[in-house]
């Protein structure tokens, strides 16, 4: 029942905003749909290799309202061939509200977002509902440089997971500057606080536990200790820094340069809840390190546009309490070190856009990918080709 409440919910909601659609006549109304297919050689991003092949759809409308505002819909739906758990269905609604003229120097913007995503039973631990907020700011200080600002807030709640809600909250600035010479540089950091339950794991406490009598029952004494130290919850602070530089290369060709560092300015090492490293978590995306990337786009060939890039990730994750799924026994170690990842990606993109006499604007698609990825844990040793093929209709 559950589940076909969800279901009927992102249908009522669609249904509802449609209908939106069709009523403000006073409006402008936007719109564009995307269906789009994919061979992925290893769909979990470990060493299990999972290959299976996909198919994906999203639909978007857009209203405008007032000259000021625009309210964005989108239902989007994802269908595996073999790996059918995987198989979701994410509806959300977006508004963006701009207080001030095009022609003033400042740019405010306020953003409000709700999503729903829901997976198949297989992984329904993962289904989840977001709700964020957005308000940022730019100003042009001179002819050829601008400043920006922004803050948000982000409430992710996991409907059927244990650890239900994470809270985030962003800050960030930024400069951007055009410079001799065609380059453009652009410079942006920020703070990142989100909330987290977790064990600490301290060494007088571990101290004062018996030895671990890992030839007897070491899963069951494990979970022993981890069940014992009870749980704390707490904020982590992650901070970036993020350089950038582009420039044009004649008059149908550019590229850029980035870089990016990542530090955790308060963690201690404290066990995490959830599977912190593995496919589909809310954690996965969180790390510390640096990455680079370089980044190529080009109009040479006549209607096509062609972007490739290199990239290269060093990614240090958190400490994680694992579960085994049969026995629901915690199955983590103290003394497990955290995963590190060194990672390259290597990406080529073809889209060839076109206007129909009719006024639709559509767009075929073909992009490319293949990853390795290192790992100090063997699981995540792996390697990937990924190609996509789609086509967006938009008007």
């Amino acid at each position: 029942m559950p589940l076909l409440r969800n279901r009927l919910l992102h249908v009522f909601i669609l249904t509802c905003l449609l209908g939106l659609v069709q009523t403000v006549s006073a409006g402008v109304i936007g719109g564009e749909y995307t269906l789009s297919t994919g061979s992925n050689g290893n769909l979990l991003g470990d060493s299990t290799s999972t290959y299976d092949l996909y198919l994906s759809s999203n639909l978007k409308v857009k209203v405008y309202p007032l000259s000021c505002l625009e309210i964005t819909v989108n239902n989007d739906y994802s269908f595996y061939r073999e790996f059918i758990g995987l198989n979701n269905m994410s509806s959300g609604i977006t508004a963006t509200y701009l207080p001030l003229a095009s022609t003033s120097p400042l740019s405010l913007y306020i953003t409000a977002k709700g999503t729903m995503l829901e997976y198949d039973k297989d992984f329904s631990g993962f289904d989840n509902n977001i709700a964020q907020l957005n308000v940022g700011a730019a100003y042009n200080l001179m002819p050829r440089v601008a400043v920006r600002s922004g803050v948000s807030h982000r409430m992710t709640h996991y409907v059927n997971a244990e650890t239900s809600y994470i809270r985030s909250r962003d800050i960030y600035a930024g400069v951007n500057a055009a410079l001799p010479y065609a380059f453009t540089f652009d410079l942006e950091g920020g703070f990142s606080r989100t909330n987290y339950l977790h064990k600490d794991i301290l060494p007088l406490f571990e101290d004062s536990l018996p030895p671990d009598p890992e030839e007897i029952f070491p899963i069951v004494y494990e979970d022993w200790r981890l069940r014992w130290v009870g749980d704390a919850e707490s904020n982590l602070w992650l901070s970036y820094l993020s350089p950038r530089i582009s420039r044009p290369l004649g008059d149908k060709t550019g590229l850029n340069v980035t870089f990016t560092r990542r530090v955790f300015t308060n963690y201690d090492g404290a066990l995490i809840y959830g599977f912190a490293t593995q496919y589909l978590s809310p954690w996965a995306s969180v790390w510390e390190g640096h990455d680079m990337s370089f980044g190529i786009k080009t109009y040479l060939v006549p209607r096509l546009i062609i972007t490739s890039g290199i990239g290269y990730w060093e990614k240090m994750y958190l400490k994680t309490i694992e579960r085994d799924p049969l026995t629901a026994f915690y199955a983590s170690s103290f003394n497990a070190p955290r995963r590190e990842d060194w990672q390259t990606r290597i990406y080529l993109g073809v889209q060839y856009p076109m206007k129909l006499p009719s006024g639709l604007f559509i767009e075929p698609a073909v992009n490319v990918e293949y990853t390795n990825n290192v790992s100090n844990k063997g699981v995540y040793n792996y390697s990937n080709f990924l190609v996509t093929a789609g086509i967006k209709a938009k008007i």
